[in-house]
């Protein structure tokens, strides 16, 4: 079960963190460097799905470019096509689509292309997002606490999540307030009225992002995969 109770306020900012010449040359410092993957995922209620990221093949240890087995990415049962192919072999993707509403909580599956001349496994994970307890809209009275309820403990992630944070978005006519923590999100966010903003009658729209990350580099170390998800679950927050 989470936490329940007041949440901390806190001011954060969420900071969202070229291109080179190509030489041919083995004896270049590059030869034999890791393949990289370095992708962005994105869920947001109710039903899209946003991948953003790049597939580096990398060179093997004679200095030649490695080639990646498969152009598409496999996410939550959606076959994601590298939409360019770049100089080296490096495929980018960038792709937004509707997907069933079910994708949000998973669990979600990501597979990797192989690379030809790796040893390593192309990473693989069986990852969850978040799903919202109760319904879209959250009606307090006169003086009461917004309650906001959600699940973010729906399975055990494979590998284990490394990063984890939140951050709850509360935006109405007196401005925005953020809090934000670490690890799962609470499954009961309490919101006392003076941080509520807004006066009755109003309305305030509440957005709740649930942040995970990993870096994969499974032995011989060749296939290094940097990935993140996040899920995002928003309601309509009615003073009365």
């Amino acid at each position: 079960m989470g936490s329940r109770g007041y949440l901390p306020l806190a001011l954060s900012a969420l900071l969202l963190a070229a291109g080179c010449v190509d030489f041919v040359d083995p004896r270049l410092p590059n030869a034999g460097a890791p393949a990289l993957l370095q992708l962005s995922i994105s869920l947001q209620e109710p039903s899209v799905l946003m991948v953003n990221g790049q597939l580096l093949p990398g060179r093997d240890s004679s200095g030649v470019t490695r080639v990646p087995l498969d152009s598409a990415l496999y996410i939550a049962g959606q076959v994601i096509e590298a939409d360019t192919v770049l100089a080296r072999n490096t495929l980018r993707f960038d792709d937004t689509r509707v997907v069933p509403r079910a994708v949000l909580t998973g669990p979600i599956t990501i597979a990797a292309p192989g690379i030809a001349r790796i040893q390593a496994p192309a990473p693989l994970l069986l990852w969850y997002g978040i799903q919202k307890v109760g319904g879209d809209t959250v009606d307090v009275p006169r003086g009461g606490d917004a309650v906001l309820r959600v699940n973010a403990r729906l399975g055990t992630a494979t590998p284990s999540v490394q990063t984890r944070q939140w951050y709850l978005d509360l935006s109405g006519p007196g401005g925005v307030i953020r809090v934000s923590g670490s690890g799962f999100p609470p499954d009961s966010m309490r919101i006392p009225p003076q941080w509520l903003p807004g006066t009755a009658p109003a309305k305030i729209t509440a957005s709740l992002l649930y942040y995970q990350s990993v870096q994969t580099r499974d032995p011989p170390g060749d296939y290094v995969g940097n990935i993140s998800l996040d899920a995002r679950v928003q309601w309509t927050v009615r003073l009365q």
